[in-house]
């Protein structure tokens, strides 16, 4: 185990919890790069679970933090524990049935959001992962 110092940007979050593993230190923290604009890209960060307990929104929070500490995006969260997601949609998908889908209403404000978005990152959680004892 290191004694050296995390890298700028991998402690804290809402929850103080360090992700100082999601980085490789020989490397330091990953740069992104971003095209010579006055136009910042917009960024949807999509919180993936709605299990009561989840660690989403903490992963997404400190992942909004970074880029917007980056300064080349304009950041967005989608939590969808929050969303009005319809348990059954129309059997047509929309790219067949064009301007006749009849979008849930629900869907309506997460549709606009993901469609003005230039880049996505979706916070997804890994369940029933468990190491065999030997």
């Amino acid at each position: 185990m290191s004694n050296a110092a995390p890298q700028r940007g991998c402690e804290g979050g809402p929850a103080g919890v360090s992700l100082a593993a999601a980085w490789f230190p020989a490397a330091g923290p990953l740069m992104l790069d971003v095209m010579d604009t006055e136009e910042k890209s917009r960024l949807v960060i999509i919180v993936g679970s709605v299990r009561e307990g989840r660690f989403g929104p903490v992963v997404a929070s400190w992942v909004a933090d970074r880029a917007r500490e980056h300064g080349g995006f304009d950041v967005g969260v989608i939590d969808l524990a929050g969303a009005d997601i319809p348990l059954s949609l129309p059997a047509a998908p929309p790219k067949l049935a064009g301007n006749d889908y009849p979008r849930p209403e629900g869907m309506k404000a997460i549709t606009a959001r993901l469609t003005d978005a230039d880049a996505f990152v979706i916070v997804t959680p890994e369940y029933n992962t468990v190491t065999r004892r030997r």
